[in-house]
């Protein structure tokens, strides 16, 4: 079941970033392998993170298909939702970009639309966390509350979401560096707990092991990604309710250069 779950994630991940809303356009062979390593891994730390962090901390344990398994199902139901999504965005700013008559005019009118659409995004994991307990044995019933386990999962659909369409509208640092600053935090997390198995080196574990004694060994993805996402929607709140991230290729330079003037940047 766990190595079905994960094939369904690489199938509907894979069709997402090669085809449709989600696919970026133009961006070298270097971005792209960066971008695929850090998905690659905050996938990898989805499957095994945590029974690895566990094992460093307390001891190795049997691995557990199921919280793995349920991630996978999610990640991959949420791969229709996400392109939905940013299709339905890209749709209507370019709409909005043809009957404004100013950049703030535009500015004020895409905001909603960006809030909504995000909204919209989040309720539906939701509703496919429930979905995925229907689907994986072994998983929380239904009526339990989210678990942390899964609220790691809903942050990293939300930090993938986020990263990706920012890409798509030009802005593939950002979207970089989101990815890259959570894969961070979860590498620092496993190598300060294997530091700590070393003689005399105990307190580097200290935090990690407090804060996974807390809340669980999934706190420790649930808190990069939620952070990681939190910062991209920050910044995609600003950067693409901007008229210049949806005029095409010629309009995005006008990033570089002051939007002193009233009138509309049309798309090409």
């Amino acid at each position: 079941m766990g190595a079905g779950g994960a094939a369904l994630t690489v199938i509907a991940l894979w069709l997402c970033l090669r085809r449709g809303p989600l696919r970026v356009h133009g961006s070298g062979r270097g971005g792209r392998i960066v971008y695929v390593l850090g998905a690659g891994w905050l996938l990898g730390y989805a499957a095994v993170g945590d029974w690895l962090l566990t094992g460093l901390l307390d001891g190795r344990r049997p691995y557990e298909a199921a919280p793995a398994t349920q991630a996978a199902v999610l990640l991959a139901l949420a791969v229709a939702p996400a392109a939905w999504c940013a299709h339905w965005f890209a749709v209507r700013a370019r709409r909005r970009l043809a009957v404004s008559r100013g950049l703030e005019e535009f500015a004020a009118g895409v905001r909603p639309l960006f809030a909504g659409v995000v909204t919209a995004f989040l309720c539906t994991l939701a509703a496919l966390v429930l979905a995925a307990r229907l689907a994986v044995p072994g998983s929380p019933p239904v009526a339990t509350p989210p678990s942390m386990a899964e609220a790691a999962v809903v942050a990293l659909c939300g930090l993938l979401f986020l990263a990706r369409l920012l890409a798509v509208h030009g802005f593939r640092r950002a979207a970089l560096i989101g990815t890259a600053v959570a894969c961070a935090v979860q590498a620092v997390a496993l190598a300060t707990a294997a530091a700590a198995r070393l003689p005399g080196a105990a307190p580097l574990g200290a935090p990690v092991a407090r804060l996974t004694a807390a809340q669980g060994t999934a706190a420790i993805p649930a808190a990069a990604c939620g952070a990681a996402a939190l910062a991209l929607l920050i910044y995609a709140f600003g950067a693409l309710c901007r008229a210049s991230a949806h005029g095409g290729p010629g309009a995005r330079t006008a990033r570089t250069a002051p939007a002193t003037s009233t009138a509309p940047n049309r798309a090409p």
